[in-house]
């Protein structure tokens, strides 16, 4: 009799044994996939931060940031991949195994930022036509309409891309920047002649009350981080060229009215053109006819109308150079998103599990 039960009481610590042996096993895998999980949707989360931060689709596809994760997380293998299907839209996928244990995050967001990395951007359409057929049009940056992108010209150097139906979102900056004014001047001459004897501090956000004509900023160094809003129109006195190339701050202008440049030469460095034109009489937001254009390191951006650049005149040229400057460097920017709710929206997010 106690050789039977000796039997069936060895038969039962083995059944327990094994049954905690598998228990061990399952719950193990269930703290790998835990971590594989955490692993993922950290990889997720680096991708979006560095999108934010302004790197590029093709630096993030690199084998070298897989390999940083893969060592700060402390992981045997990690694949992570950044899809742009619009100008605005990501899909950011992370696929990690940790311990033989795979998990996979897909999340697909839309930059409210996207505005930015733009060299030209029109809330309308954008036309860009030339007459003669010594005129180079050169663009270096993406361009970009909600409306259709029109191009005519007889030499073209093709910019890295160009979209119509963009979907771009252009924030009302005028308003935003308005309740941060610390100067004020009524007339366009007033902010010139502060310009001149160097009254402006840097940081400040200038209102002018008046049109601005360019070509009287010509040679002035920019005091780092000023914002200059303009009430009326972006123009020039006749016949006079506009060159600015000696400022190294960016020079951002956020105007109310209309920016229309004709027949003069323009050289400028490190500015910005946001031209809203609030009150719709003219269809052309930006209008570009002139002699020659060469905008280096800035952007021009028309929320309400049509961007159109035309050179008439032989020999012309239109030049344009993005550069590399992010949104960020544009002072107080940050904020408006921030008030905003947030950088970006979440279009979906997925686990697509072990």
């Amino acid at each position: 009799m106690s050789i039977i039960f000796m039997l069936a009481l060895s038969i039962l610590l083995v059944a327990v044994l094994l049954l905690s042996n598998q228990e061990i096993y399952a719950t193990q895998v269930c703290l790998n996939g835990n971590k594989a999980f955490y692993y993922a949707e950290a990889g997720v989360e680096y991708a979006q931060a560095q999108l934010l931060n302004g790197k590029s689709v093709d630096e993030l596809n690199q084998s070298s940031v897989d390999e940083l994760l893969k060592d700060k997380l402390g992981v045997s293998s990690l694949n992570l991949q950044v899809e742009k299907p619009s100008s605005s839209e990501y899909t950011l996928t992370c696929e990690v195994n940790y311990n033989k244990t795979n998990r996979k995050i897909v999340k697909k967001i839309k930059l409210k930022t996207s505005l930015w990395e733009k060299a030209m951007a029109a809330g309308k359409n954008m036309n860009i036509g030339t007459t003669e057929n010594n005129t180079t049009v050169a663009i270096k940056g993406d361009i970009a309409a909600n409306g259709t992108v029109n191009i005519n010209a007889q030499i073209l150097v093709n910019p890295s891309s160009t979209e119509s139906d963009a979907k771009l979102e252009f924030p009302s900056l005028f308003d935003y920047y308005l309740s941060k004014v610390t100067i004020t001047y009524n007339k366009g001459d007033d902010f010139v002649n502060a310009m001149i004897n160097n009254q402006i501090p840097s940081g400040a956000v200038v209102l002018i009350r008046d049109s601005l004509q360019l070509n009287a900023l010509n040679n002035l160094q920019f005091p780092s981080g000023v914002v200059i809003l303009v009430e009326g129109d972006l123009t020039h006195t006749n016949n006079a060229d506009i060159t600015n190339t000696v400022t190294t701050n960016m020079a951002i202008f956020i105007t109310k009215g209309k920016f229309h440049i004709n027949s003069v030469n323009v050289n400028l460095s490190n500015y910005v053109f946001y031209v809203e034109n609030s009150d719709l009489k003219e269809e052309k937001a930006i209008l570009i006819n002139n002699i020659s254009f060469n905008l280096q390191n800035g952007a021009i951006y028309g929320v309400n109308g049509n961007i159109d650049i035309k050179n008439t005149n032989a020999p012309a040229y239109f030049t344009l150079d993005r550069g590399n400057w992010k949104y960020n460097d544009l002072p107080y920017l940050s904020g408006y998103y921030e008030g905003q709710g947030g950088y970006y929206y979440l279009l979906s997010w997925s686990d697509l599990g072990a």
